[in-house]
């Protein structure tokens, strides 16, 4: 064998053995724990706003259970509660019975938009409320609430 393939024959070992030493040395170093990342999901909340006497969806407020659901992609949400609720127009059991409609109508659209695998809660409270204690009617109140819960 020639000084060249001896050189090269030693290089190869002395490369061999760097490289098994370097596994077993990494092998040696992590003897630790695992590292699990923090849950960074948390609870969103949001609102959508109905019209007078009305539980149809808006195009701002499908867009915006659109944005919810983009959002979600990336958490896990187990729970979902909606709230519907009314202003004071209208008699208690009118108001109850719509509530109860926006309430169904936000929970139809989040399971189209990809809100399946959850469990809803949906809470109807008409009126109840929506007068402040000085007598105003609070029009804010044609909404429903809804709060997504992160898995944790």
């Amino acid at each position: 064998m020639n000084k060249l393939g001896r050189t090269a024959g030693a290089s190869a070992l002395v490369l061999a053995m760097m490289a098994s030493a370097g596994c077993t040395t990494l092998e040696r170093v992590y003897k630790g724990p695992v590292v699990v990342m923090p849950n960074l999901c948390s609870d969103l909340n949001a609102s959508i706003y109905f019209e007078r006497d009305s539980a149809a969806l808006t195009r701002e407020a499908k867009a915006l259970l659109r944005g919810a659901a983009a959002q979600a992609e990336s958490c896990k949400f187990t729970n979902v509660q909606v709230y519907g609720l009314s202003d004071p127009v209208g008699s208690p059991a009118a108001n109850i019975a719509l509530s109860e409609r926006r309430a169904d109508a936000v929970t139809k659209e989040l399971a189209k938009v990809g809100f399946s695998q959850v469990t809803f809660k949906l809470i109807a409270a008409g009126s109840a409320g929506s007068i402040t204690p000085s007598g105003e009617i609070q029009p804010l109140r044609r909404r429903a609430d809804i709060i997504f819960s992160a898995a944790s």
